[in-house]
Formats: C-alpha cells, structure tokens, sequence
C-alpha cells in the first residue's frame, strides 16, 4: 500500500505537469474533487516530484513552509521546515541526491539530502489564522525553487502550476493502470529495494 499509493500519487502529479523545475500548488487548500489521503481545508498546499534518474535537485525552501520529503516507500528522507529540519523554519537550499550518487559535491553549501528511490514526493503546507490569508500564503508559496543541480549556474525559473477545482484520484487501486504505473515507478529502482519484504509491503 505505501508504494502504490505515493506510485499514484506520482504518477497524478506528472500528469499534471509537476517535474525537476514545475511544481503544483493548490491555492484555495484541499477540494472535495480530490481524492487525496489525509488531505485538508485549512492549509495551502505545494507538491510535486523530483525526477533524479538524471541526477541531483536543488530544492530552495521558502522560510515558514511546513511539509516533507519523502522515498516512494513513503519513508521520510527530511523535514521540510518546522523544528527537526535541517534549516529550522528559516528556509535554505537543499541538495537531493539519487541512489549511491558517488560523484563530488559542490563546494556551496547544501542540505544534503541522499534518497534511495529515483523519484522523491514532496509537499508543503503554510497554516494561516483565517482562510483570508491563504492568497498571502499562496504568494509565500511561489518563492519555491527547484531545479537540476547541473543548472545550477543558471537556474531556470520555477513554473508553479495552479491545482484548483481538477478532479485527482491519487490513491485509486481500482484504476485499471495501478498495475502498470506502480510496476512502470517500481522496475527502475535501486535492487536493494526490490527484496520481497519491500514487494510484499508494496
């Protein structure tokens, strides 16, 4: 079930266009048109997915922001923010790398961050005091920068796809293609994770 689900939630979240320098936010919080486990009406939220199959993402996390970022096994990888992330609330640059990434790092300083899957799930919320701060928290929101570290240079500008009133069923086992995006996101990961323990907590 882990695996299926956040294979299903990646697999929505490309489809609408999420990517290494696109992300998702949903301004106006969770919709009943979306499908998603544990989601609420009280935050703004921001999602997408890391693609590292071609090597490491630098993630620019806004100050204030709350979330995480997680393995396709939905195991945390690091706190996004709040008091057990590596930046305390006070926003920074993290470093994504792919499984047994061995080349050197870069000398500017990161929160490195080392997955063991080739994609990562990620998402944020910022909590206001009413709903009339959500277009303030939104804006908060768009600071996000993300991109290939090989741009790094020269970064592209994050596009930020707005989610608002689309139908998403992220955890949907009866969709006919679960089996073909779960085994799609499942055969390119690391052997390591392909033991029948993980397979039979897929």
């Amino acid at each position: 079930m882990p695996f299926v689900s956040y294979a299903a939630a990646t697999d929505a979240s490309l489809a609408k266009g999420a990517n290494n320098h696109t992300v998702l936010i949903q301004p106006n919080s969770a919709e009943q048109q979306q499908l998603i486990l544990t989601g609420n009406q009280d935050t703004v939220y921001l999602s997408g997915v890391l693609d590292l199959r071609e090597g490491p993402v630098v993630v620019e996390l806004p100050f204030g922001l709350l979330g995480t970022m997680n393995n396709l096994w939905q195991e945390p990888l690091t706190d996004l923010g709040g008091p057990f992330s590596p930046e305390q609330s006070r926003g920074g640059r993290f470093l994504v790398l792919p499984p047994d990434y061995d080349k050197p790092l870069p000398k500017v300083h990161y929160h490195v961050v080392k997955s063991d899957t080739n994609f990562v799930v990620f998402y944020v919320r910022a909590v206001g005091q009413s709903r009339d701060d959500w277009p303030k928290l939104a804006e908060q929101m768009r600071q996000w920068r993300q991109y290939p570290l090989a741009a790094a240079d020269n970064p592209p500008e994050t596009v930020v796809h707005r989610h608002y009133r689309n139908r998403t069923r992220y955890p949907d086992p009866q969709r006919a293609g679960v089996f073909r995006f779960t085994c799609a996101l499942y055969q390119p990961q690391p052997t390591a994770r392909t033991g029948y323990g993980h397979v039979g907590h897929a």
